[in-house]
């Protein structure tokens, strides 16, 4: 199983967020969420941010966990897509629906660029980040209906 890179990137995570006043739930579900792969795909890391959205703790979300948090019905296609973006070290976007962890589900977009070791080129995983847009979503669904 994989775990965190380090306590120091979970630390530096936190040091960025608000100030006291603005760290309400809302403010902390509309942020992004970084998360870093190993060389074979497999979660590295993840932010607290996605344990405050998710519920999944790095325990449930490192390795292949995450894709649990998937909407069962998009998590096929999101499965298949990180594959192929592992496969072929490319860069990645995918729109999906994650579950929150009051079991309700906010559309998110995961984008994804490959990172590789300078002097040999060596593939070593992913550095990626979820962000929400589950307002955009409900304002078009209200404007279709």
């Amino acid at each position: 199983m994989a775990k965190p890179l380090s306590r120091r990137h979970g630390d530096h995570c936190h040091a960025q967020s608000a100030p006291a006043d603005d760290r309400s739930p809302s403010y902390r579900e509309h942020r992004s969420m970084i998360w870093v792969t190993d060389h074979r795909g497999s979660l590295a890391y993840i932010c607290r941010e996605w344990h405050d959205l998710t519920g999944q703790g790095p325990s449930q979300a490192l390795g292949t966990g995450w894709i649990e948090a998937v909407h069962p019905e998009d998590r096929a296609a999101v499965a298949g897509g990180f594959a192929e973006a592992c496969r072929r070290q490319v860069e990645f976007m995918l729109r999906y629906r994650l579950r929150r962890a009051n079991g309700t589900y906010v559309w998110v977009l995961d984008a994804a660029s490959p990172s590789f070791t300078p002097l040999t080129h060596d593939f070593v995983g992913f550095l990626g980040l979820v962000s929400r847009y589950e307002d955009d979503v409900e304002n078009l669904t209200a404007a279709v209906e």
